[in-house]
């Protein structure tokens, strides 16, 4: 009796495992109810239109920044690892900041930030942009998608410790094994730049007034409290069983 029972614990607690270890979403967003209040822009405005979000009106920080921005961000301030999928239609210029925060007077409107962007007007490039102290420490290329260009995208771009990736796919094509290896990643240290926390969200400028987003969801690692717990319970049962 005591190894049937065993048996449907280690299978309980392998079912329990795999849930935990799953990443858990805090947010989505299909637009399809409008603007929510979960979104706060920092500059320019924001709107949805046929269920989809964009910028309807940009900004220049005080920066000398060669194009009017838009960035809005999902209104927490204190993200450290997670994942941010989203479709992203009419792909021009699009950028996604993480770990970001703002002042008026830093490079591009940044105090402190990663930004992955896919630049498609006319270099096909995948870039990365980190920012401390609101100064740009380096601006990196990453990969050359042309592939890319004239296609709507589902993008996924993900922060662990840190490390910072983007993964992507055409929508409509096949996607297999789409969200197994980065298409581009960079490790902000390699630069001399460690960002602990901040918002993350969406980024646009003048270039890009087509663009259009849709279907976001940030997810973030469960915690490993309960896998600790479920660890002890199996250890005390095995222990018990054999006295």
């Amino acid at each position: 009796m005591r190894s049937i029972i065993t048996r449907i614990l280690v299978a309980l607690f392998i079912t329990l495992l795999s849930c935990v270890l799953a990443k858990a979403s805090i947010f989505t967003d299909d637009f399809d109810a409008g603007t929510s209040s979960d979104w706060l822009d920092i500059y320019g405005t924001w709107d949805v239109t046929g269920g989809q979000y964009h910028a309807s009106s940009y900004e220049f920080p005080d920066t000398g920044s060669p194009y009017a921005e838009a960035i809005s961000v999902y209104n927490y301030n204190s993200l450290s690892n997670f994942s941010l999928d989203v479709d992203v239609y009419n792909t021009n210029n699009v950028g996604f900041v993480l770990r970001s925060s703002f002042n008026n007077s830093g490079f591009f409107g940044f105090d402190a930030a990663v930004v992955l962007t896919i630049a498609l007007d006319t270099t096909n490039r995948i870039n990365c942009f980190i920012i401390s102290n609101g100064i740009l420490q380096n601006n990196i290329i990453l990969a050359e998608m042309p592939e890319f260009r004239n296609n709507d995208l589902h993008v996924r771009v993900a922060a662990k410790g840190d490390t910072f990736s983007i993964y992507a796919y055409i929508l409509g094509d096949d996607n297999t094994g789409w969200n197994t290896t980065p298409i581009a990643a960079v490790n902000s240290t390699d630069y001399g730049v460690s960002i602990a926390s901040g918002y993350t969200g969406l980024y646009t400028d003048t270039r890009s007034s087509g663009l259009f987003f849709d279907n976001v969801n940030i997810s973030v690692p469960e915690p490993l409290t309960v896998v600790s717990v479920g660890f002890a319970c199996l250890a005390g049962w095995i222990r018990l069983r054999k006295k």
